[in-house]
Order: C-alpha cells, then structure tokens, then sequence
C-alpha cells in the first residue's frame, strides 16, 4: 500500500511539493487581501475621527491635494486662524508634490 493510499483511507492529504507550493501561494495572497482591508478600515475610522472632531473644518483641509488624516490632523491641532490655515494647506500641499515621487503606493 503507498503512502498516499494509506492517507486517504485515513482521511488525510497528501501534496506534492507543487501542490504545497500553489497553497502557500493563495493562502499568502488571501492573507495579503485581508491586510489591506484592515489597512483600509483603520484609514477610513481615522478620518471618521478627524472629521467627527473638527467638523466642516476637516473637510476642507482634507479636500487639499495630497493631505491626508495625519496632515490633517497636525494642521487643524495647529490652527490659530483662517489665514494661517490656508497658508498651512499651501505648504502641505507643496511638500506632497515634492516628496511623492518617493512614496510606495
């Protein structure tokens, strides 16, 4: 009796090394799927936060190019008044165009 005779009647599976191999393969991809939506869950309760905090004010910061929840976190915890304001989106947005030829996507 071969082994994978003696495996089946035991109710086991027996791969080869390129059946492992395919398995590792699509259990990594589903753990990388899972990954970012987790990653997209925690961007989205973030903003969610940001928003419920500063309100309209939120939205109009986020509505800059490139300004995300921390950029826009940092500038509304440094808010004294409207000029300054959008001079701070100006230099934020300026920065993420200099800098996101850098960044991974």
């Amino acid at each position: 009796m071969t082994l994978k005779n003696i495996s089946s009647k035991l109710g086991l599976l027996v791969m080869n090394n390129k059946e492992h191999n395919q398995v590792a393969r699509e259990e990594s991809i589903r753990n990388k799927e899972n990954c970012h939506k987790l990653l997209l869950l925690s961007q989205k309760v973030r903003y969610v936060g940001i928003i419920n905090n500063f309100g309209k004010m939120a939205v109009f910061v986020l509505s800059g190019h490139g300004i995300g929840a921390d950029t826009c976190a940092r500038i509304l915890r440094n808010y004294t008044d409207d000029e300054n304001l959008l001079k701070t989106i100006y230099e934020a947005e300026k920065q993420y165009v200099m800098t996101r030829g850098f960044w991974d996507n």
